[in-house]
């Protein structure tokens, strides 16, 4: 799913109806995103627990850190919200004293003009000057994607590189046969850049404690080979499923492994 969205959206130009106001607790107010080289959006439709799905007091931390660093005059936000109800999202609103001006998209305008993932997981995304979408993903739900924004906003990743490396898997899954309970187990998962630019894996991260990953933390060049190594310990009988998420300069970021088998 995750490699599905990323080739998809990252790439794509997000569209800004003229209808869509700014306001603050439902008065309107003036705001510009416009005028630094990268935008955060995030949108957030009618489904499921608002508050949940807002993260509101998250968003408030990663606003303050922006504005306390060298990021303020390099980063803004679009906060775009579809309310089932109008008046309970100012409440959530004036209960987080979340004063940022936010889009309140009754019409559905929004998601209407850009037909946006229905997973909450990806209506998050790193937008450029010309609001084309870098990268997705929420820093609320995954603090390793706030890491991955900021190096790109900082230029330690181009944006150029983080959409043009490509890369080859030789295997994604791995089928593991008579795991034992408590026995320790290590593959190794190969990626091969095939892009014109340095590979970089900035970070790996796994679907619990009992799986541990290794890698190289220098740029691999065009045409050249790294590898991922992942232990994994089972410590339970039955049917397992382990992911790996590789996050990277790539269009496909984060690339998901998985070791899959079953334990006597």
């Amino acid at each position: 799913m995750a490699e599905k969205i990323m080739t998809e959206w990252v790439g794509k130009t997000i569209q800004f109806p003229d209808d869509l106001r700014f306001s603050v607790y439902g008065k309107d107010t003036s705001y510009s995103a416009h005028n630094t080289p990268y935008r955060i959006l995030f949108y957030s439709d009618s489904m499921g627990c608002t508050s949940c799905k807002l993260k509101l007091s998250s968003w408030k931390q990663i606003i303050a850190e922006v504005d306390s660093t060298n990021l303020a005059d390099k980063v803004s936000f679009i906060f775009c919200f579809q309310p089932k109800n109008k008046k309970n999202l100012i409440f959530e609103l004036r209960g987080d004293r979340f004063r940022f001006p936010v889009i309140i998209d009754e019409s559905e305008s929004f998601n209407k003009a850009n037909k946006l993932p229905v997973n909450s997981v990806y209506q998050c995304f790193l937008l450029d000057n010309e609001n084309k979408v870098l990268l997705v993903g929420n820093p609320t739900i995954n603090p390793k994607i706030w890491d991955l924004f900021k190096q790109l906003i900082t230029g330690k990743i181009s944006d150029k590189q983080s959409s043009n490396t490509s890369i080859e898997i030789e295997q994604r899954v791995i089928q593991l046969a008579n795991v034992k309970v408590g026995e320790k187990q290590e593959l190794i998962f190969n990626l091969k850049n095939t892009g014109k630019t340095p590979l970089i894996v900035i970070d790996v991260k796994t679907s619990c404690g009992c799986t541990l990953a290794e890698w190289e933390k220098q740029p691999v060049g065009s045409g050249l080979s790294t590898q991922i190594k992942a232990r994994i310990k089972i410590d339970q009988p039955g049917y397992f499923c382990k992911s790996l998420l590789v996050y990277c300069n790539s269009k496909q970021s984060p690339l998901t492994l998985l070791i899959k088998g079953i334990v006597k």
